[in-house]
C-alpha cells in the first residue's frame, strides 16, 4: 500500500500534477531486511524541476556522517568539470521565455495552493471522507463472500493508497517552503516556539483527551482500574454503578478515537476500538504520573507562542520595516501558514488512520473465513498478514494449494523474526548492502551531536524505548530514547522531560508533539539507542542539539 502511494500512479503522483519533477513509476520504497527505505536517487527526481541537474546530498561527506541524510536539502550536480550544469545553462538560455513561464507558473500552483489547501480540506475532501468511512463501517461483514470480501480490501487500498494519502502530501507539500521560509527570518529557535501549542492538531487532541479521560475517574474506579491487569478491568468496572458510568464515558472516547493504536501503520497491530485493553494500560500510566496538569501545560505553550508572535510583529513594525513593509507580509504569510499546516500535517494522518482501521477490520474478517476453512493453508486469522495481496486473491479462488501457502506463510514468519533481530542503521548506502549485519564501530563522546529541534535543557536518566511494549517501562520524569516515533507513542510526552531519537528533523512527528509539549528534543542523533544506557544521567539541549554524557 505505501509502495502504491509513493509511486507515480499512487497520491505521490501529486509531485508531477503540479510540475515538480519525475516520480518513479515503481514508487520511492525499498525493502532491506523487511523494513521500508526511501531511496534518495529516487526521491531526488521528484526535484529535477525543468531539468535542473541535482544531487541530495555530497556523498562523500554524508559516508562520513550518515546522520547528515536525514536533513535531505537537493544540491546542484555540477557534474565532472561542470559539464551538467553548462550544459543546463545553455538549454535555459536558449529556452528562457518558456523556461521563466514554467517557473512562475510552477511558483504561482504552490503559492495558490497554500492558501487554499486546507479550506479545501476541511470544507469539501474531509466531510465526504466522513461519509465514506461511514459507509464502510456500517457494513455487515458477514453478508459478504468471501470473494466480495476481498473486492472490498481492494477498493479500500487502492482508495487509501490513491485518494486519501494525498491530503497528507498535500500537506507537506504546503508546509515544507513556508515553514523553510520562517526559519530564514526569524531562526530554528523561533521557529520551533511559533509551531508550538497550535489548535487544530487531532493527535494532541486525542492525546489530550485520553488524559481527559484517566482523571475523570472517581477514587473506587481509580481503585479498579491500578489494582487490577489491563486486560480485566472492563469486566470489574461493571460490577458498579460508577464503574458503568466511567464505561459509557470510556466507549465515547474509543467511538471517536478508537481507530488509534501504538505502531500503527503496522495493519497486523490491533487498533484501541479492539483492544480496549491498551487505553487502559495509557490510563494506569497516567494516573500513576503525578505530572503537572497537560491541559494547562499546552495553554501555557500557547502563551508562551502568541507572546513571541507579538514581540516578532512589533519588530517587523518598526524602524525600516515600517518604510518597507514587505518583509514584515512575508513574515506573517510565512507564520500564518506554518501554523495551519503544521497541525494539518498531523491531522491527515489522524484522519486516514480511520481508513487504515477500516481495512484491518475487513483483513480480519476474512482471515476467520480462511482460518476456518479446511485446506486453505491459513491456520491462524492472523496469518493473512503474512501474505501479498494477490496470495490472498489467489486462495479465494483456490489457485493455490494449501501446502504451498502454508510453506510461504511459515517462511515468512521465520523472515519476520529474523529481520527484528537485525540492528539497521538508518542510512544505507548500496556499496555497503553487503555488510549489514557486520559490527558496526560505535563512537562514544562526552557530547553527541543531532537536531535541535524543541528547545530547552533538562537533566534527567535515560528510559530507551524501542517498541510498543515496553511502554510499561517508562517512569515520570525518565527522558525518552528511542530509534523512531509515531502518534501511537505520543501518552509518554506526557510524562517525559525531553526526547532523544536516533532519526527524524525539524517536521517528524517526534519533533512536532515535542513542540506541543515543550519537551527539550533533540533528533537525528546517531545511534544514541546504542551508546546511551538505561539510567544514565544525561543533559539535553534541544537548543544546541546536543545530549551531555557526562
Amino acid at each position: 500500500m505505501i509502495r502504491l502511494g509513493l509511486s507515480k500512479e499512487g497520491s505521490f503522483g501529486v509531485y508531477k500534477k503540479l510540475g515538480l519533477g519525475k516520480i518513479a513509476p515503481d514508487g520511492l520504497i525499498e525493502l532491506i531486511a523487511g523494513k521500508p527505505y526511501y531511496d534518495l536517487n529516487k526521491f531526488i527526481d521528484c526535484f529535477s524541476f525543468i531539468g535542473l541537474p541535482i544531487k541530495p546530498f555530497d556523498y562523500e561527506k554524508v559516508k562520513n556522517n550518515p546522520s547528515l541524510a536525514n536533513d535531505f536539502h537537493p544540491q546542484l550536480d555540477y557534474g565532472k568539470y561542470g559539464i551538467k550544469l553548462l550544459l543546463f545553462i545553455l538549454k535555459f538560455v536558449l529556452l528562457l521565455p518558456y523556461f521563466m513561464y514554467k517557473m512562475t507558473l510552477l511558483a504561482y500552483t504552490i503559492y495558490k495552493l497554500i492558501k487554499h489547501c486546507h479550506i479545501t480540506f476541511y470544507k469539501q475532501v474531509l466531510p465526504a471522507y466522513f461519509d465514506y468511512i461511514e459507509e464502510t463501517n456500517s457494513r455487515e461483514l458477514h453478508n459478504f463472500s468471501e470473494k466480495e470480501l476481498v473486492d472490498q480490501i481492494e477498493r479500500i487500498m487502492q482508495n487509501w493508497a490513491c485518494v486519501t494519502l494525498k491530503d497528507h502530501i498535500y500537506s507537506e507539500i504546503c508546509l515544507e517552503p513556508v515553514c523553510k521560509l520562517l526559519s530564514i527570518l526569524v531562526g530554528n529557535q523561533k521557529t520551533s516556539i511559533l509551531l508550538s501549542g497550535i489548535d487544530g492538531n487531532k493527535v494532541t487532541e486525542s492525546n489530550l483527551q485520553l488524559w481527559k479521560l484517566a482523571v475523570q475517574a472517581c477514587p473506587r474506579v481509580i481503585d479498579v482500574i491500578l489494582n487490577h491487569p489491563p486486560e480485566q478491568i472492563a469486566a470489574k468496572l461493571q460490577g458498579s454503578e460508577n464503574g458503568r458510568n466511567y464505561l459509557e464515558i470510556f466507549q465515547q472516547f474509543l467511538l471517536k478515537y478508537g481507530h488509534r493504536t501504538s505502531d500503527e501503520f503496522e495493519l497486523s497491530t490491533p487498533r484501541w476500538l479492539e483492544e480496549p485493553a491498551r487505553v487502559f494500560e495509557l490510563i494506569q500510566h497516567f494516573l500513576l504520573s503525578k505530572k503537572s496538569n497537560p491541559l494547562e501545560h499546552f495553554e501555557k505553550q500557547k502563551r508562551t507562542r502568541i507572546e513571541l508572535e507579538e514581540e516578532q510583529l512589533k519588530e517587523y513594525s518598526a524602524g525600516i520595516y515600517k518604510l518597507i513593509p514587505m518583509e514584515r507580509k512575508v513574515y506573517t504569510f510565512a507564520l500564518k501558514y506554518s501554523q495551519i499546516y503544521s497541525a494539518l500535517r498531523e491531522t491527515t494522518k489522524f484522519y486516514h488512520l480511520m481508513e487504515y482501521a477500516q481495512l484491518r477490520r475487513y483483513l480480519v474478517e476474512l482471515g476467520k473465513r480462511l482460518s476456518q476453512r479446511e485446506n486453505s493453508g491459513v491456520e491462524e486469522k492472523d496469518d493473512i498478514f503474512y501474505l501479498l495481496f494477490k496470495e490472498i486473491r489467489s486462495i479465494v479462488r483456490n489457485r493455490l494449494s494449501d501446502v504451498r501457502i502454508s510453506q510461504v506463510i511459515s517462511k515468512r514468519k521465520r523472515d519476520y523474526k529474523t529481520n527484528l533481530s537485525i540492528q539497521l542503521p538508518p542510512v544505507i548506502f548500496y556499496d555497503s548492502l553487503d555488510k549489514l549485519e557486520a559490527p558496526v564501530d560505535i563512537i562514544v563522546s562526552d557530547a553527541l551531536t543531532g537536531t535541535p529541534v524543541s528547545g530547552g535543557r533538562v537533566k534527567g536518566k535515560v528510559r530507551i524505548i524501542s517498541n510498543p511494549s515496553e511502554f510499561g517501562k517508562f517512569r515520570e520524569g525518565e527522558i525518552l530514547v528511542a530509534s523512531r516515533t509515531d502518534v501511537g507513542w505520543t501518552p509518554l510526552f506526557f510524562t517525559a522531560t525531553a526526547l532523544v531519537m536516533d532519526t527524524g528533523n525539524v517536521l517528524s512527528h517526534g519533533a512536532v508533539i515535542a513542540r506541543e509539549y515543550g519537551l527539550p528534543a533533540v533528533v537525528n542523533v546517531k545511534d544514541a539507542c546504542k551508546i546511551l544506557k538505561n539510567g544514565q544521567e544525561v543533559v539535553v539541549d534541544g537548543e544546541e542539539g546536543k545530549v551531555y554524557t557526562s
